[in-house]
């Protein structure tokens, strides 16, 4: 019996393995056509347009292996996302990457992203059709459960549009302000207990959100803490 149970603890591994390597894979064939330098062009040249000096909106991007780090934070060390479904929430959205990362690294029902500039969302809506053709190619690049994910992409205010649905909101807010991230501590208490909250920097400012764990790791712009909070 020993040697059968150490036979299957490495093929187990493997697999774990291959089904990373393939969402990889996936993801940086999806934004291969976006590097963070365009993000970060789009982005500075509409504030500049706009003439939107906040710095709510400086532009950054996640790494996809940290972000599955983050995942599997949340289901090995808290015992969370256990089962398939859920709505994921990206608040400020940016060309949408989170949004797809998070399509890959778990079964949900939705993933939205919401993001105010409007050249950023033509770059999310770009890759939204990457990912459409994906799901469709022959063979599929995309397994059934990333199949079967609806994407929604809004190009709109997180301040004022609707995400009370959510059961795991993510926030790149490490350039977040103070009063921003107030509004969005009165606005997350519409969501149901339980709901998961994951940030950058700044933690979710609310006694009605227990923080469950805190970690450093690298992004494209260097390290950051991450917080991963659950509403009481």
């Amino acid at each position: 019996m020993a040697d059968t149970a150490d036979e299957e603890e490495p093929l187990a591994s493997s697999a774990k393995d291959l089904a990373r390597q393939q969402k990889e894979r996936a993801y940086a064939s999806l934004i291969e056509v976006h590097p963070t330098s365009v993000g970060k062009m789009v982005s500075r040249k509409e504030r500049e347009a706009r003439r939107l000096r906040s710095q709510d909106m400086t532009y950054g991007e996640i790494k996809f292996t940290s972000f599955g780090t983050i995942f599997s934070w949340i289901r090995e060390r808290l015992g969370e996302l256990q089962e398939p479904g859920g709505v994921f929430y990206d608040l400020g959205s940016g060309t949408g990457k989170p949004v797809f990362a998070a399509a890959l690294l778990h079964d949900f029902d939705r993933c939205v992203g919401i993001e105010l500039l409007e050249g950023l969302h033509a770059c999310a809506l770009e890759l939204q059709t990457r990912w459409d053709a994906m799901k469709t190619a022959d063979p599929p690049t995309l397994k059934s459960g990333e199949q079967r994910t609806a994407i929604e992409l809004i190009n709109g205010d997180i301040t004022t549009d609707e995400w009370s649905d959510a059961t795991f909101v993510f926030t790149n807010s490490t350039c977040f302000t103070s009063q921003l991230m107030r509004e969005l501590a009165e606005l997350s208490l519409e969501l149901k207990p339980g709901a998961l909250w994951v940030s950058f920097t700044r933690e979710l400012p609310s006694e009605e959100w227990e923080l469950l764990l805190s970690e450093q790791l690298a992004m494209s712009w260097g390290p950051a803490t991450i917080y991963i909070q659950r509403r009481r």
